[in-house]
């Protein structure tokens, strides 16, 4: 590094050179070296300049020896006045004021400096390596008596033949961009020095293009690319002469000498896409994703404008971007200038080229469309304000307005108290937005174990759009849990049911659709949530069973329930009553049997029995213990089982494990062989319970089985055939494949079980083909729902119809004042709510509740709503809000289902196209998008 003076003491008249590059100032921590300069009038010794780490100028004497004094300098009291008292012209080691001399250096024309921990060696004799560029070279000072004549080779000046110009220098590696579109416009920046101030006959040209100069300084000079081949590449060069005056006032020539080549040039080609989101409201904000062929750049000078352009006018959408990778762009839309609603066809603009969208790629709109802004918002009176830490429910917060879909993605900001801003997702349509409670888990940090509501301010924002909720706010809650291990002893009630008490904390912001109970696999209907307990009832007989609760918070809890039977603390004057009625009824009884003997002597006495228990190896044996005589099903029945060839020898049954169990009837799990040369099957056996049913229940029992005789269906459950267990007199039995996971509620609502949302569509499509089928056998189900639906060990799902879900599933089933059986009410179509209208089309309604029930994992259908109030429910308009992760198509499928009028429902062949073309949407969806496939 050397630092150049003209005269002894005038230190601001230099140049500075630090690393090979002219700078205005010195560089602090650069300790440069010297220029010598000759005295005439002293002739015996010279000067040397040198400077120090704060950038100061120092003069040090030197002797005709060319011994030089080397100083170890003090630099916090540096200045010059004791610098020049320190220089002396002998005395090694010599002490002075703040400096120490450290000895000098002699030798043959060289001269030494401390530099840090280095010797620096300078060769006076070449005079010409002190000058670092061209134009002191052009001009070298003399450093002695002797003129010096240097010329620039190389990169460095050396000693010969001066030359007459110098060339320019350009930066290649902060020069650019060397590539851009094909139709040009992409601004080229060349940076460097020696490119002159007022040039004579400048260009730069890529290939044979000129390129249009905007800016032409010493140190750069900018121009705009013209259109070009993207099948070549070009070069890039300058050219240009002028004449510079240095820092000395000294004249040189700079000059390419004809042209300069610098570098090559690549062009591509451009396109513009379009942009997704396609829409946004007037207040601007919106993210908006630009997507496209080589329309991002490296560039950062590169100028970008998003335009939108009506009959009205021109609107800029956006004018700042982000480049997110060489194929898209992201910018935030401005505030619209009309009034609105205004569609605007979309152009480009990459420096002075405008690119029309084509739209050509999926997902991208060539149109974006400014929405009016949302009005008149008001926070719903049904909204959940009550939530847990891990957050609300999907459809808890429900804000009603105007215009609600003027942004496609907004959000709910919430504001705990001292706490920062965490934001839910919602789902909008025209007037309703519906959000969810954002999870405070992460806010807490090392709080999560904190047992006290915390409080929270909303708004809710739409791109630049916001709504501030100002009279209500949100609560959190800590997070619930049960203890199944304090559950009490249930009691039977005596009107009917059995009362489930189970004791829990912080319970109350609950809702009973957000909680299932499942008693031995069976639904306990809630009645009561308090914030310590949770009330429900079930049919359940004397015994211990496994009680399993979810909803509560994420994990499931199980544990076990002993049920008792109602004496206990019953009114002594009703015991009395009762002991009474069981003793008349008894006296009854003994009347009508002796009646009835002597009436018929021949009945034979003692007729043995059959049992059916799960405990005695899986086979059905004769119990000692006398009941009460069955009447046989209806001969006529039993007939024509046997002329079609379903009824089976009870022999070739072997009954297992009990796998499902209601108030009427059993499932349990069996194996079929039809003969010795037969291979084993699973089955599933129906039967009815031994106590209770009448003649007519066995005969509505057989009717049932006997509709599956004639399906053949791989989505619809067959009739394998019927069996009785004594004689082809009592008990039917009804034999189906099994079905290794069951029925499809129970399936959904397992836990354990994790489908995808695409399979869930799958399984709605299955069910879609199985009808289908049974509709052009004109078979009207009146009774399709989840827990209808068996699942195969294949994932196959398939229709069934044999009575079990009436019996299983007690709880969904609602009797009427003016009908004697049950009714699945909330499957149930409108017509045939109301007036007791059945067909295909009312099966097709039932079928859209079939698929709300996969989306939701098996929720209760309008969960707050009574069984006796749907119909009025229904009649209002109203039908269920989208569930969370269900896609838009497949919502737009079940309202199409649940249309009032019959005929404007789609048919079941309709839907065996549409529901899996849903899938097909997604998949080509994700395409070009990250999946988002989640477990619902």
């Amino acid at each position: 590094d050397v630092i150049f003076a003209t005269q002894p003491k005038s230190p601001p008249d230099v140049t500075y050179i630090y690393k090979g590059t002219r700078t205005e100032t010195p560089v602090v921590g650069a300790l440069t070296t010297f220029e010598l300069e000759n005295h005439k009038h002293i002739n015996d010794h010279f000067y040397v300049w040198i400077a120090d780490h704060f950038g100061q100028i120092h003069r040090v004497l030197c002797d005709d020896k060319f011994t030089v004094h080397l100083l170890t300098l003090n630099t916090d009291v540096l200045d010059n006045s004791r610098l020049d008292t320190a220089a002396t012209r002998s005395g090694d080691n010599k002490k002075c004021d703040n400096c120490i001399i450290r000895g000098s250096a002699e030798s043959n024309g060289r001269i030494h400096f401390i530099k840090g921990r280095d010797i620096v060696e300078i060769d006076t004799n070449d005079t010409c390596a002190f000058y670092l560029n061209c134009g002191d070279c052009l001009n070298p000072r003399q450093a002695t008596n002797d003129i010096v004549k240097c010329k620039w080779e190389n990169g460095r000046c050396i000693a010969g033949e001066s030359m007459d110009y110098c060339l320019p220098f350009v930066d290649v590696q902060k020069s650019g961009p060397f590539e851009g579109p094909d139709k040009g416009g992409q601004l080229l920046t060349l940076n460097g020095f020696d490119f002159g101030s007022a040039p004579a006959n400048p260009w730069v040209k890529i290939g044979e293009q000129f390129c249009v100069i905007k800016v032409w300084s010493n140190s750069v000079i900018k121009c705009v690319v013209q259109g070009g081949d993207s099948r070549e590449i070009k070069k890039v060069s300058l050219s240009f002469s002028d004449l510079k005056t240095d820092e000395r006032r000294r004249r040189y020539r700079i000059s390419t000498n004809g042209g300069m080549e610098i570098a090559t040039y690549q062009y591509y080609p451009v396109e513009f896409h379009g942009v997704f989101p396609s829409y946004g409201p007037i207040a601007g904000g919106t993210h908006l994703k630009l997507f496209g062929l080589n329309i991002g750049s490296n560039n950062s000078e590169s100028r970008y404008q998003l335009l939108g352009k009506s009959q009205d006018g021109e609107q800029v959408i956006c004018d700042t971007f982000t480049m997110n990778s060489r194929s898209e762009l992201a910018c935030k839309t401005k505030q619209f200038g009309g009034a609105g609603p205004q569609s605007l066809n979309l152009f480009l603009e990459i420096g002075t080229t405008s690119y029309a969208a084509s739209g050509s790629s999926e997902g991208s709109a060539e149109l974006f469309v400014y929405r009016r802004n949302p009005l008149d918002i008001i926070l719903a009176a049904a909204s959940k304000l009550q939530v847990f830490f891990r957050g609300g429910r999907d459809n808890g917060i429900i804000f009603h307005g105007q215009n609600l879909d003027a942004a496609v993605d907004p959000r709910l900001e919430v504001v705990p108290f001292g706490y920062s801003v965490i934001v839910g997702t919602c789902s909008p349509n025209r007037t309703t937005i519906v959000c969810k409670a954002p999870s405070l888990i992460h806010q807490l940090g090392d709080d999560k174990s904190l047992n006290q509501p915390i409080h929270a301010n909303m708004r809710l924002r739409m791109d630049n759009f916001v709504y501030e909720e100002k009279f209500r706010i949100l609560t959190y809650h800590p997070n619930s849990t049960v203890n199944l291990a304090n559950l009490d002893k249930a009691i039977i009630d005596p009107n009917g049911g059995t009362r489930v008490v189970i004791p829990g904390k912080n319970l109350s912001p609950l809702d009973k659709g957000d909680v299932t109970v499942l008693v031995y696999g069976m639904p306990c209907d809630i009645s009561d949530i308090t914030d310590t307990t949770i009330v429900c009832a079930a049919q359940l007989d004397p015994g211990t069973y496994e009680v399993e609760i979810a909803g509560v918070s994420d994990r499931t809890f199980r544990g076990s329930l002993v049920v008792l039977g109602n004496s206990t603390g019953m009114d002594w004057s009703v015991t009395i009553a009762i002991v009474l009625l069981l003793l008349a009824l008894l006296i009854t009884a003994v009347l009508v049997s002796f009646y009835y003997l002597r009436m018929r002597p021949k009945i034979e006495k003692n007729e043995p029995v059959v049992a059916f228990t799960p405990e005695n190896d899986g086979y059905l044996h004769p119990d000692n213990e006398r009941l009460l005589s069955t009447i046989p099903p209806d001969p006529e029945i039993i007939q024509q089982l046997s002329d079609w060839g379903l009824l089976m020898d009870f022999s070739c049954i072997q009954v297992g494990a009990l796998i499902g169990k209601g108030q009427f009837g059993c499932v349990y799990r069996g194996v079929l062989k039809r003969d010795k040369m037969s291979e084993e099957e699973a089955v599933a056996v129906k039967t009815l319970q031994q106590r209770g049913y009448t003649t007519n229940d066995a005969n509505v029992f057989l009717k049932e089985a006997l509709r599956m005789k004639d399906f053949n269906h791989p989505n619809v459950l067959c009739l394998i055939g019927v069996s009785f267990d004594n004689n082809n007199s009592t008990d039917p039995m009804i034999i189906v494949p099994y079905m290794a996971n069951g029925d499809l509620l129970a399936y959904i609502r397992n836990q354990d079980n994790t489908p995808t949302v695409k399979d869930l569509i799958t399984f709605g499509a299955n069910i879609a083909q199985g009808m289908s089928y049974l509709a052009t056998q004109k078979f009207i189900h009146r009774d399709l729902a989840a827990r209808n639906c068996m699942v195969g060990e294949d994932m196959i799902v398939r229709v069934a119809d044999f009575g079990l879900s009436r019996d299983v599933y007690e709880t969904s089933y609602y009797s009427s004042d003016n009908a004697k059986m049950k009714l699945p009410v909330k499957w149930m179509a409108l017509e045939s709510l109301i007036g007791g209208h059945y067909s295909h089309k009312s099966d097709v309604w039932s079928f859209g509740i079939v698929l709300w029930e996969l989306m939701t994992r098996g929720c209760q259908p309008y969960p707050s709503v009574d069984n006796w109030e749907v119909h009025l429910w229904l009649k209002q308009g109203r039908r269920m809000l989208q569930p969370a992760y269900c896609p838009d198509a497949l919502y737009k499928i079940m309202l199409q289902c649940w249309h009032e009028d019959p005929q404007e429902r789609p048919t079941f062949a309709q839907l065996v196209k549409d529901v899996p073309n849903v899938i097909h949407t997604i998949e080509m969806a994700t395409r070009n998008t990250v999946p988002q496939y989640v477990n619902a």
